[in-house]
């Protein structure tokens, strides 16, 4: 415990938005400085990866039973898998949303990834299939053209829900993330195999959402 109460050497600049453990000893953060950073406490804090992205990361995860692979999710739309090889590390891109992903869930059941956006929509990805869209159209049109916009008073008039380079494997809709920044996630493997996604809404309601169907379970 004395480790965890010291704080960890070479922290982000900005603000932390997401922290996941792997393990008892390695934790992943990311952060609103466009990083991604893995602290191995064994080492006294020490960082043994760091990801600098386009833009600025909203959530992140460890790939459920991969320590070597993560999950981030951010404000260029898109939702990526890093390799956290010893000395290097790279980056994929597994699909992207048509608004910044709020959030991002490994599926250890079915080997697959969850992502929420603020295009009022939450995606399943094949973790083996990667995007067919260039990352740098998305960076760029990001870095160009992206307009200001702040998720705790803007609407999103006029925003299409589906990318029109969408390869996802299921879109789930029926919920709104107006205003907010709530999580999404898979119900426990050990009592439902994983068979639902949880999220909340602008209406205030919990939505529950069948992987494999795509319907609405429960409200």
């Amino acid at each position: 415990m004395s480790e965890l109460q010291n704080e960890l050497p070479n922290p982000p600049r900005d603000g932390i938005t997401a922290v996941r453990f792997g393990d008892a000893h390695t934790l992943l953060v990311s952060s609103w400085d466009s990083t991604l950073r893995v602290y191995d406490l064994r080492a006294a804090g020490a960082t043994h990866a760091k990801l600098l992205q386009p833009t600025p990361l909203l959530d992140c995860d460890f790939l459920s039973g991969e320590p070597q692979q993560a999950l981030s999710g951010g404000v260029d739309h898109a939702v990526r898998l890093h390799s956290l090889g010893s000395g290097s590390t790279s980056s994929t891109v597994l699909g992207h949303h048509s608004n910044s992903v709020r959030c991002v869930r490994s599926c250890a059941a079915i080997r697959a990834v969850v992502s929420g956006s603020w295009d009022h929509s939450l995606k399943l990805w094949d973790v083996r299939k990667m995007s067919r869209q260039p990352v740098d159209a998305i960076r760029n049109a990001y870095l160009n053209g992206a307009p200001s916009f702040d998720y705790r008073f803007q609407a999103h008039a006029g925003l299409p829900r589906i990318h029109p380079n969408d390869n996802s494997i299921m879109t789930y809709t029926g919920h709104s993330v107006l205003q907010t920044l709530v999580r999404c996630s898979f119900s426990p493997r050990e009592t439902t195999g994983q068979r639902y996604i949880v999220t909340g809404s602008y209406d205030g309601v919990v939505y529950m959402y069948d992987v494999l169907t795509g319907n609405i379970v429960r409200r």
